[in-house]
């Protein structure tokens, strides 16, 4: 088998394509310009995009033409409703909307592990599957892949990802036994009191008071319903209440 490393130059057009869909993101369901992007690499390689009928996202194939044996490889492609203050010189272009998940990497990462699958496409008994999959920032694009049929026509035997992580050092792969990372919630509480002037709180009831008690004691789920050598996290993102300073809402 060759030397499966990517070149200098591939290495400086994984990074040129990477700045360019930082500089170009795009929200789950609208990426568009980033699926076409992906899908003149991949047939610059020759390697063959299977006919899916997705909008956005694709699947590719690389290997011998065999169903088994069969591995998927899997990355994210879409961006967040955030504005990017990076400052780099290759920030969104898109106002509201940036790569601040590091998608951009992902994708990056699985289309130059495809040129370097396809060099080898030979030595490949079975297939393997590329999936760049749409909108995993509405925690529902996978169902549009799931929805393909692709699953219940290949098979594959595993399904490999990653995520970028800033805590660990460049040019490294973090690996640990068992679930890595948590599935996500979300939950909203109204407290409802009774309002009043800021000067006269005995007559009302303060639902900003409550609510202060409420987030220290939604950390004791964590603390005291999961074990200390399992993980857990809450996390309240957003509070609001009132409209005036000296009011009790």
């Amino acid at each position: 088998m060759k030397k499966f490393l990517l070149t200098d130059e591939e290495i400086r057009e994984a990074v040129a394509f990477r700045r360019q869909r930082h500089e170009q993101p795009e929200l789950g369901y609208e990426e568009y310009k980033t699926t076409e992007a992906l899908r003149q690499k991949l047939r610059g390689w020759g390697v063959e995009i299977l006919d899916t009928n997705l909008q956005t996202g694709l699947v590719a194939t690389i290997g011998q033409g065999k169903t088994e044996p069969c591995i998927a490889l899997r990355a994210d492609i879409d961006a967040l409703p955030i504005q990017e203050q990076s400052g780099l010189p290759f920030a969104s272009h898109n106002p509201g909307v940036g790569h601040c998940c590091g998608h951009d990497l992902h994708m990056t990462a699985l289309l130059y592990a495809a040129k370097l699958l396809k060099d080898v496409e030979g030595e490949i008994p079975g297939r393997v599957l590329l999936i760049f999959q749409p909108a995993e920032e509405k925690l529902n694009g996978s169902r549009s892949v799931i929805a393909t049929g692709i699953f219940e026509k290949y098979k594959p035997q595993h399904i490999i990802g990653l995520h970028t992580w800033p805590d660990i050092p460049a040019g490294t792969i973090g690996v640990r036994k068992g679930p890595s990372m948590a599935a996500s919630d979300s939950v909203k509480i109204v407290v409802h009191g009774r309002g009043g002037h800021g000067a006269h709180p005995h007559k009302s009831v303060d639902p900003v008071c409550i609510t202060g008690y409420l987030l220290t004691a939604l950390q004791t789920i964590i603390s005291r319903n999961v074990a200390p050598l399992d993980s857990g996290v809450i996390t309240i993102g957003k509070i609001t209440g009132g409209t005036a300073a000296n009011v009790i809402p």
